[in-house]
């Protein structure tokens, strides 16, 4: 990600309603040139409404959108459709060249430099060509092969130029829908739920290639999606959205660990929620926190809690399950049940226990 962090782009007071309802609710984001960052949510709070408002699909009743000072009169937003939107009738090669014989793309991408010779006219005067000129039908041809060989071979399509899209696989019509709008350059890329059309099998290896695709080409880059382990291995930053507002913008390793607000921290992922009468029979790596008012609650993700077999323990072992890579622990302390992730362990329900807290966060609950 750009270190300088200069905003590309810009949203203030940001809102859309439909009917009586409100989607959008003054959502403010500012959103970093080169940067890749994804808004999760649950459905229905606004995040494909927010990307066809940036697409210029939708209008925003209200609210600012503006690019970075410096922008150029040609900087393209390109958005890429959750159901690819191939043409039919086209080959591979054909859906990724099409954009590349419109005018406005055709003028922008399909020129040449203007030699001195081409420059001036028997008489001196100057040619309207500026420091470029428009290709000839010949050489637009064969730009046009150059370029789309290229991307076929960069988004590994290779063999399937003359395939048509019902002949190939979803993650082929994924990545040949990519090619089609990278191609065209944009400085804004818009994806929608991206991994929607993929097995389960293919969503992470799908996430490392947009993200390995968006660092070459340097892309400013926003996605909305459901899938929340490919968003974090993609994203630099993650926005969480409820209720047609950002509740959090943050990098990955904080928003998960530092959520701001016991509902972003529950949408990310298993949280124990801890008053404090169970403070002083845990363990804890870092100093003891306060507990101030009595509605305070500790946050603590199922990976920074420990268990450890100890007869005098509060805690007991509830269950017990093996999930692959990791083994799933409840226990109960005091009533309240806890959530913890182990590498390995051998405790086993009825084990009495005590616990260690590694990594928390203070949260204070609504009156």
């Amino acid at each position: 990600m750009n270190t300088e962090k200069n905003v590309y782009i810009q949203l203030n007071n940001l809102r859309k309603s439909y009917a009586s309802a409100d989607v959008i609710r003054g959502l403010n984001l500012g959103i970093f040139q080169g940067e890749f960052i994804s808004v999760v949510g649950p459905s229905g709070v606004g995040k494909t409404t927010l990307l066809r408002i940036l697409a210029g699909l939708e209008t925003s009743d209200s609210g600012e959108i503006s690019l970075m000072p410096d922008s150029g009169y040609w900087d393209p937003i390109l958005m890429v459709f959750q159901d690819f939107m191939l043409f039919p009738h086209l080959t591979v090669a054909e859906n990724i060249a099409y954009g590349l014989r419109s005018p406005e793309f055709a003028r922008r991408l399909l020129s040449a430099p203007v030699s001195s010779r081409e420059n001036s006219s028997q008489n001196g005067a100057s040619r309207k060509y500026g420091t470029r000129r428009p290709l000839s039908r010949k050489e637009k041809s064969a730009r046009i092969q150059e370029m789309v060989t290229g991307y076929i071979q960069e988004f590994g399509l290779q063999g399937l130029e003359n395939s048509y899209p019902s002949r190939i696989s979803a993650g082929e019509k994924q990545r040949t829908a990519l090619a089609r709008t990278m191609i065209l350059q944009p400085k804004l890329l818009l994806l929608d739920e991206p991994f929607a059309n993929l097995d389960q099998n293919r969503k992470m290896n799908t996430a490392l290639f947009i993200r390995n695709m968006q660092k070459k080409h340097q892309v400013t880059t926003l996605a909305v999606t459901h899938d929340l382990q490919e968003a974090f291995a993609m994203s630099d930053r993650i926005g969480v959205m409820l209720d047609g507002d950002l509740a959090q913008v943050s990098d990955v390793e904080t928003l998960y660990s530092r959520p701001a607000s016991r509902e972003v921290g529950e949408f990310l992922g298993p949280l124990n929620i801890l008053p404090p009468r169970i403070w002083n029979e845990c363990r804890f790596t870092e100093d003891l926190p306060t507990p101030g008012e009595q509605n305070a609650r500790l946050l603590i993700r199922s990976e920074s809690i420990s268990a450890g077999s100890d007869a005098s323990g509060k805690a007991v072992i509830t269950s017990r399950r093996f999930q692959g890579t990791l083994i799933h622990l409840e226990a109960e302390i005091l009533g309240t049940k806890l959530q913890i992730y182990s590498l390995q362990s051998r405790l086993k329900p009825g084990d009495r226990v005590s616990l260690t807290i590694h990594d928390y966060v203070i949260h204070k609950e609504k009156s």
